[in-house]
Formats: structure tokens, sequence, C-alpha cells
């Protein structure tokens, strides 16, 4: 934490990282991704998460990170789209046979579209300096999330690592 009360998580070099965290609609800023080690990439999926999201550098931010400026979860959105995204995220869901509730649902919509991006950020990252990519994959919230499309599940509190070899280095 700095001295001005904020959570800046460093993400090192030839690191993807994304992090589940909430927010709050009075301290929204009180976490930052510091993406300055170079060669990385990530977002953060919260509530109101363009705050952090628009902080990293574009290069560095993956695509399908969330934008917006109300809650994550659909109903408690303020915003007139939100329903447009609830609507693609359950019709999504509801495609593949589930009954997930709008956490689950919104959250995996969020993580697919941010690791789709992120096998190109892999490809990206091993053609610079990097070896090996690792993934990391952060829940600080609550909310156990079964079945997250790439990962599995991702229990409440924990943390998904794994790197990877680059291809021919």
């Amino acid at each position: 934490m700095d001295r001005l009360g904020l959570h800046a998580i460093k993400v090192e070099k030839c690191n993807i990282y994304i992090h589940i965290d909430h927010r709050n609609r009075i301290r929204k800023n009180d976490t930052t991704l510091d993406f300055s080690a170079g060669f990385s990439a990530g977002g953060m999926i919260t509530c109101w998460p363009g705050d952090v999201n628009r902080q990293i550098p574009e290069a560095s931010r993956l695509r399908g990170s969330p934008m917006h400026d109300y809650p994550m979860a659909p109903s408690d959105a303020t915003d007139p789209t939100a329903h447009r995204q609830r609507d693609r995220a359950q019709t999504r869901a509801q495609n593949e046979g589930s009954n997930r509730n709008d956490y689950e649902t919104y959250f995996d919509y969020a993580l697919s579209n941010m690791f789709d991006d992120a096998d190109n950020k892999f490809k990206e990252l091993c053609k610079c300096d990097c070896t090996e990519v690792t993934l990391t994959v952060v829940n600080t919230t609550e909310f156990d999330f079964k079945n997250i499309r790439h990962i599995g599940g991702l229990k409440a509190g924990a943390t998904f690592k794994v790197t990877t070899k680059c291809p021919g280095k």
C-alpha cells in the first residue's frame, strides 16, 4: 500500500495478470495495476473497472477488460446499457445449458473476453524478450466461480497460476 492508501500491484515482466476484486462507489481508486516492468499484460474485473483499466497502457491492457463505470453485477448496475451486456452473457450461458447466477455469468463473460486476448498477448510476449510467460488470475472476492471457461473453477480468495514456455526458446 502506498502513502495515499492505494494498493499498487506490480505486474512483473513476462506476466499476464487478471485481478478479480471488489471496489466501492466511494473509494473507487483503491487498487491499481502497475505495468512499468514492461513486457506484461492484464486487467481487472471489479465494480467500476474503468478507473483501473483505463490507467493501464493500451499495449499492456487485455482487450476485453471491462471499461465501464458501474457495478459488475448486472442486478446492481445503474448504467442504462448494462442490460445489453447482461443479456449477452445470459444468452451465452443459456446456450451452454448453464443455470449460473448473475455474478458467475457476468464474470465468466468478462474473463472469457480477457482470455481470448491473453492468447494473443502470450504470442506477443514470446516474440519479445520472454522465454516463458506466467498467467496469474487472482480472486479476492468471497465468490466461488465454479465453471470459468479456460481454467475450470476458482475459489473465493484463490489464485490460479501457470507458467508456459515460449515455443522455440
